[in-house]
């Protein structure tokens, strides 16, 4: 039986390393109520290959972004203006949210920070992040991690460190480009990627979700305090090959976006810490509406 669930809540497994897809879309009711709150035309639901597992139709849809929501320090908790960027998250009502990175704050214990801090911050940042409503992907940042392991981000959050997951009218692909350096992608990721993406060379659109930014459109170089991955030009040539439509990264304070072949890329400028001030339109978060291959991004702020 091909597994389809109607729900947009269920069925969250995610593909990894080769282990089984669970494909996750709208009921028709839902991709109706969305067509209405977007204001675009309703299109028939997409059809599920059961043999692949690949899209073979449209509709629009809405997700939403957020990141660096980490405190200012290890033993601080969240900043309370998480809850309310969940809260706004909420009556905005996408389909799904990804956190880009840096959930928290992490550390290594020759700073004098243990494992049970980075748990305790991990919990801190659970009793917020609860209350959100529609499915939460997370992309593991430069600092969620405990002396450079990801065992304790992948506990708690229930994500490996690089993903794949059907929802909308998308694939969307997590990566993780803190492997060992900044930006960087390791030769088992790089080869798990190839794969997946060759596994959906004819769906109908694939959306890549970073932590680091790979490419800048338009600039030779990486806007001060923006971290690139040391492979974005390897994998841009990779990413051409096949039906992607946009990579999402973000950085602290600098928001770009630009298409290069054809592909948008998408700094989200977004967070909570010192370093993005809290200050009448600040960027907090984002809200993207798909459809038909073309995303339409839109800057969100709290006041």
């Amino acid at each position: 039986m091909c597994p389809i669930h109607a729900h947009r809540r269920s069925g969250r497994r995610a593909s990894h390393g080769g282990t089984a897809i669970t494909t996750l879309f709208q009921s028709a009711r839902s991709a109706a109520a969305a067509a209405i709150r977007l204001s675009l035309p309703i299109v028939a639901l997409a059809v599920v290959s059961c043999s692949t597992g690949i899209y073979r139709g449209d509709h629009p849809f809405r997700f939403g972004l957020m990141g660096n929501t980490n405190p200012d320090s290890p033993f601080q908790q969240p900043d309370k203006r998480v809850r309310q960027i969940v809260d706004a998250l909420n009556r905005d009502n996408p389909v799904f949210v990804v956190h880009l990175g840096n959930l928290v704050f992490g550390g290594k214990d020759w700073m004098g920070f243990s494992a049970k801090d980075v748990r305790d911050q991990y919990r801190h940042h659970r009793n917020q992040i609860k209350f959100l409503r529609p499915v939460l992907f997370t992309v593991k940042g430069e600092l969620d991690t405990f002396n450079d392991s990801s065992e304790i981000y992948t506990a708690f959050t229930r994500r490996p460190r690089y993903y794949s997951f059907n929802n909308g009218g998308i694939h969307g692909i997590v990566l993780d480009t803190g492997d060992g350096k900044a930006g960087a992608i390791d030769p088992n990721q790089m080869k798990w990627l190839e794969a997946e993406l060759a596994r959906y060379r004819d769906g109908t659109g694939i959306i890549v979700f970073t932590h680091h930014p790979l490419v800048v459109p338009g600039k030779n170089s990486a806007p001060s305090g923006v971290t690139l991955s040391g492979d974005g030009e390897r994998l841009h040539e990779l990413f051409r090959t096949y039906p992607v439509k946009a990579v999402f990264s973000t950085s602290r304070a600098t928001a770009l976006q630009g298409h290069r072949d054809g592909i948008l890329y998408c700094i989200a400028a977004c967070g909570v810490t010192v370093s993005t001030p809290w200050q009448k339109g600040a960027i907090t978060y984002y809200l993207v509406d798909y459809f038909n291959g073309s995303c339409s991004v839109y800057q969100k702020r709290i006041q």
